[in-house]
């Protein structure tokens, strides 16, 4: 049924909904031996709030790529009757990153950003999501800054050619943005015209790179510079409090947060407090949020009804 609620009443029960896919996660993990630990803004979260930024509304999870690999291999049931583990290789219409997530199964989410930039190059329905855990591959990187350099560019680049691949950009209508989403359905277009899985070549290729190197001294989640540290400023891991759990951390969470944030304790400006805009959410246990019915959306459909 749909809550009336303040804004921040509504972030923190998708929060706690989220934080039933880190139950599940840490289960599982603790069963199959898997090393994982936060990371971004759920490692702040745990080290400033002793749980979820009170702004945020997800969770980010690092797991080097052996224990990666091993969590793929984790037969579906075990994730229960709520809970899915999707890798960027699958054709899921609400999954658009190269990397995994674990998504609250029955839920439904949508932002502003969902509506007004991209569709389904199908039927032209604007794009959802669900509530979800962000899982962050770590890879040993190449002790020579030239060589990273190198790796990180080649990355970056089919990184971001995986969303364009599965949905067509909108413009707001500005010279600029017509140009911008012009060149990404171009690209994404043709990408599908000659590959009927071109997110999942682009996976598979930026999986293959990634992981093409032995033990060194620094690791990272490519391609992102602020994640590129010493092996053990992130292990041993030990744990930090996050709401009613004890979970993995790095072992310096300190240089780890600094490097992200720099003073990660100083809170930021209230206007720059926010993560994503949702519109909609409904957390598949009953409850809905319809905040903003705008023309298109999930919220708009429901109002209908």
């Amino acid at each position: 049924m749909q809550q009336e609620m303040s804004k921040q009443e509504i972030i923190r029960t998708i929060q706690l909904e989220t934080l039933e896919n880190l139950r599940v996660l840490d289960r599982i993990c603790k069963k199959y031996d898997i090393k994982y630990f936060l990371v971004y803004g759920s490692l702040l979260g745990a080290i400033r709030h002793q749980g979820f930024i009170p702004w945020d509304d997800d969770l980010d999870i690092g797991l080097m790529r052996e224990d990666y690999e091993k969590l793929c291999k984790v037969k579906p049931e075990e994730w229960g009757d709520d809970a899915i583990f999707v890798q960027g290789t699958s054709g899921l219409r609400y999954h658009d990153k190269i990397f995994g997530r674990i998504y609250r199964k029955k839920s439904l989410i949508q932002s502003a950003r969902d509506i007004y930039e991209w569709k389904d190059p199908k039927n032209g329905e604007a794009f959802y999501t669900k509530l979800m855990c962000d899982l962050y591959v770590y890879d040993y990187a190449p002790d020579n800054d030239s060589e990273y350099e190198a790796k990180k560019k080649k990355l970056k680049r089919l990184a971001s050619g995986y969303k364009k691949t599965k949905f067509k950009a909108r413009s707001n209508g500005s010279v600029s943005s017509m140009i911008k989403t012009f060149i990404k359905n171009r690209y994404g277009g043709f990408m599908r015209l000659t590959d009927k899985t071109p997110w999942k070549t682009l996976a598979d290729k930026y999986n293959a790179i990634a992981a093409g190197k032995a033990e060194s001294k620094r690791i990272c989640n490519y391609p992102v510079d602020t994640t590129l540290l010493p092996v053990e400023k992130y292990f041993p891991l030990r744990t930090a409090k996050f709401e009613d759990m004890e979970v993995p951390v790095p072992n310096d969470y300190d240089a780890v947060l600094k490097k992200e944030y720099g003073n990660y304790m100083e809170y930021p400006k209230k206007e720059d407090r926010y993560h994503i805009q949702f519109i909609y959410a409904d957390l598949g246990n009953g409850t809905k949020f319809i905040i903003d019915p705008i023309p298109g959306s999930l919220g708009e459909k429901e109002s209908k009804k």
